[in-house]
């Protein structure tokens, strides 16, 4: 895909977005970012903190069949300081999202 350029989220709106303009066919396309806070998986392709695009879902389809719950792993890029303030605490609720991916064995 040959493209045009790539602007950030401050040239373009409040939310973390990745703007891509392809000149093949003169179209936009808007890549939301998200950060994952789960334990590590598939082998490593995953690690805590990683910053991917919504694109995940593919990726991780047979995952997200087993364990759901994987899903709410990922965190908007906006949100991110947020919930990471909470992660502190052991009774919040991703913690326990953690704890399912655990137990699952992904």
């Amino acid at each position: 895909m040959a493209t045009k350029g790539i602007k950030s989220s401050e040239e373009t709106s409040e939310e973390p977005v990745v703007i891509v303009e392809n000149v093949e066919n003169k179209s936009t396309e808007v890549i939301k970012k998200f950060v994952y806070i789960g334990p590590v998986i598939k082998k490593g392709l995953y690690p805590t903190g990683k910053v991917v695009s919504e694109h995940f879902k593919d990726e991780l389809g047979e995952e997200l069949k087993k364990v759901p719950t994987l899903k709410k792993l990922f965190i908007p890029l906006e949100k991110f300081t947020e919930v990471q303030k909470q992660l502190d605490n052991p009774n919040n609720i991703y913690q326990k999202f953690i704890k399912d991916v655990i137990s699952n064995g992904i």
